[in-house]
């Protein structure tokens, strides 16, 4: 689980580079994060091009965006991530039109991973020039925490939020990842079932699947997927899935600025009560307790 958590570092004031799985990201980030404008700026703005790739997200009003292929109209919580190197322009088509703006770039990291989070990104994002979509209030509200940190060298948090913001991407282009979409992966034979297991309780540990829901998924019986987690990892499935979101919790605990209460939802508890008593079990206090310890000797 050490992956888990980002690892944030930083050579300039305002960019911010960190691994997540198997992928470096490079984040560039300025006071011009939100920019509000009227609709006459930028109406002869030349076509240009940058060597990263640049986020938009509009919060209001409504943009033209224009590449050498095609000319989008972006409106309220609509989105578009070009790529680097293409050519484009854009023009603000009313009044008090907002947005927010970010930079970012991404490579290979070298390390092992299962997700294989690089080469989902970039399939993703070689696509086309330019991917836009509608947006959901998650990602604007994930902006909207960005933009607020920008300025405050929590880099950490700021991270951690850009990656959060990347998954959600990831999760609309896909068609949203809702809990079909892990029991589609359950079901692929193609994958060893050892490998499936590895990654239900790694990567798909916030979700509230039974024992039963798990092995209808891989085929099997539930007492055979008892016996082959007992054997793999020396507990039971419920044990083993309160221990990886405990660590996650743990180290988020450690690493972010995360209330609480947003922690638990991430790792998976609707009730923050089943959280502090989940935590408590592997750790032997609270997560605020622990956050308090770990604030103190660090």
């Amino acid at each position: 689980m050490d992956d888990f958590v980002l690892s944030a570092f930083s050579d300039h004031r305002c960019e911010y580079r960190f691994d997540r799985e198997n992928v470096r990201f490079t984040l560039y980030l300025d006071s011009g994060l939100f920019q509000s404008e009227d609709c006459n700026q930028y109406t002869n703005e030349q076509m240009h091009s940058h060597p990263y790739y640049e986020w938009f997200f509009v919060t209001n009003g409504s943009m033209r965006l224009t590449t050498a292929e095609q000319s989008l109209v972006l409106k309220k919580n609509d989105f578009v991530l070009i790529r680097p190197g293409v050519g484009h322009y854009i023009n603000f088509l009313s009044d008090n039109t907002t947005r927010y703006n970010l930079n970012f770039n991404f490579e290979a990291n070298g390390l092992e991973s299962i997700e294989d989070l690089y080469t989902q990104l970039q399939t993703r994002l070689s696509h086309s020039s330019c991917i836009a979509g509608a947006g959901t209030q998650e990602l604007a509200d994930i902006n909207r925490r960005i933009s607020q940190l920008c300025g405050t060298n929590r880099r950490t948090m700021i991270c951690a939020c850009f990656a959060e913001l990347i998954t959600a991407v990831q999760d609309i282009l896909s068609g949203g990842a809702d809990s079909s979409v892990v029991e589609d992966f359950l079901r692929d034979a193609t994958v060893e079932r050892r490998d499936r297991l590895h990654r239900l309780f790694h990567s798909y540990y916030m979700y509230n699947f039974t024992v039963d829901q798990v092995a209808d998924c891989l085929g099997i019986s539930s007492r055979q997927l008892s016996r082959i987690i007992r054997q793999e990892y020396g507990c039971t499935y419920h044990e083993r899935i309160s221990y990886i979101r405990a660590c996650s919790a743990r180290q988020l605990l450690t690493k972010t600025d995360f209330t609480v209460g947003e922690i638990a939802r991430w790792v998976g508890y609707s009730s923050q009560a089943a959280f502090y008593a989940a935590f408590k079990k592997q750790f032997g206090c609270l997560p605020t307790e622990y956050r308090k310890k770990s604030q103190k000797n660090g």
